[in-house]
């Protein structure tokens, strides 16, 4: 049996839009079985929406993710969760980065890609960050 298709969004604070995301999902995966959401900084441990999410996805289900720095926002981070999914039978795809981690497919060109993509989103941010700080 064929699991379901659930997708998880997150923004960083209450007046930002998940629309975005959420089109973006749709336009790549068609309408997910369920959704998830997050309204909260992606360092935040106070998560109910990944919480929720990863109480309900099962062996075979496929998580639809706009991209990595919305699931995680460091690498440790970001390879605990996927490890932690695709050993439960979970996939992960990423639309923004094209890659799609499926249980039993750890094998070191992955574990290395997920870690320099991973690496590329959390620099990506720092980026962010500092021009925001020099704008202050």
């Amino acid at each position: 049996m064929a699991g379901q298709a659930v997708a998880y969004v997150r923004v960083s604070s209450e007046d930002q839009h998940l629309d975005r995301q959420q089109a973006a999902i749709r336009d790549a995966v068609g309408e997910p079985d369920r959704w998830f959401e997050d309204r909260c900084s992606g360092g935040s441990t106070n998560r109910p929406g990944l919480d929720a999410l990863l109480a309900h996805v099962r062996e075979g289900d496929e998580i639809a993710v706009t991209s990595m720095d919305r699931l995680a926002r460091s690498v440790p981070d970001l390879y605990g969760l996927v490890d932690g999914l695709t050993a439960r039978g979970v996939s992960v795809r990423f639309l923004k980065e094209g890659q799609t981690f499926e249980p039993g497919g750890a094998s070191s060109m992955n574990r290395l890609l997920l870690g320099v993509l991973g690496a590329v989103a959390e620099f990506e941010r720092s980026l962010i960050r500092e021009r925001q700080a020099q704008q202050s």
